[in-house]
């Protein structure tokens, strides 16, 4: 596994994780202004799925390129069908599709990254805007997941997390041998139980707090969506 980096503005750079024959494997350190923002060990990468079945397991760097403010990868994305569907028949069951093709499926997906900037609180703050975009012929995605954390610094010790929600601490502080989640458990005993959990993913227009916050003494990171959708984090 190699990094592949490319420049978004003058302060900004992402490390693409790469391994062999351009399979492109997500995400992998992020620097803003030489500060880091996650663990570049760890992949972020983005889930996609169809409603028919496909699951994107796969995905391949076509080409990026960097230009002023802005930067572009573009990726070949290939699914697997799994043969069972999101569609429910009157009983609630997942309708499956017998004699689904085994042969993977090849499309498009796009990364497109901007440089921002805002000032909040009298200071400046530094960053991006990043957004996915996918493409097919015969297919349409009903979900996609982007699976991966954010740690100034690349880790969470030192770190801390402002979560202003229902059910979980308003403040944690990353230290080892403790534990912290934004899911909603019914009791802390059933952590890691599918029967412990209330609700995981929640609208971000339904939470008190719809916006990430952590800080260390020498940074802060904030994480918003500029404009309001159904979204669940």
């Amino acid at each position: 596994m190699n990094v592949k980096y490319i420049r978004v503005g003058d302060r900004v750079r992402i490390g693409m994780l790469m391994g062999a024959n351009r399979e492109w494997l997500g995400i992998g350190p992020v620097v803003v202004a030489g500060v880091s923002l996650r663990d570049g060990r760890h992949p972020l990468v983005p889930r996609l799925a169809t409603p028919d079945g496909h699951v994107y397991t796969k995905f391949e760097l076509d080409w990026a390129r960097s230009e002023g403010n802005a930067a572009t990868v573009h990726l070949h994305a290939y699914a697997v069908h799994t043969a069972r569907t999101e569609y429910l028949d009157e009983y609630t069951q997942r309708m499956v599709v017998p004699g689904a093709d085994r042969q993977m499926a090849k499309d498009s997906l796009t990364l497109t990254l901007k440089s921002a900037a805002e000032r909040l609180g009298g200071r400046e703050w530094a960053g991006f805007e990043w957004q996915w975009m996918f493409s097919s012929r015969r297919r349409r995605i009903h979900a996609i997941l982007v699976d991966g954390s954010w740690e100034i610094g690349g880790r969470i010790t030192g770190c801390v997390l402002l979560h202003q929600g229902q059910c979980n601490r308003p403040v944690y502080r990353g230290s080892r041998g403790t534990d912290f989640t934004t899911a909603c458990l019914k009791t802390l005993q059933q952590r890691g139980s599918p029967q412990g959990m209330s609700y995981q993913l929640a609208p971000r227009g339904g939470l008190i707090q719809a916006f990430d916050f952590m800080h260390t003494e020498d940074a802060a990171l904030l994480i918003y969506w500029p404009k309001y959708d159904s979204v669940c984090s």
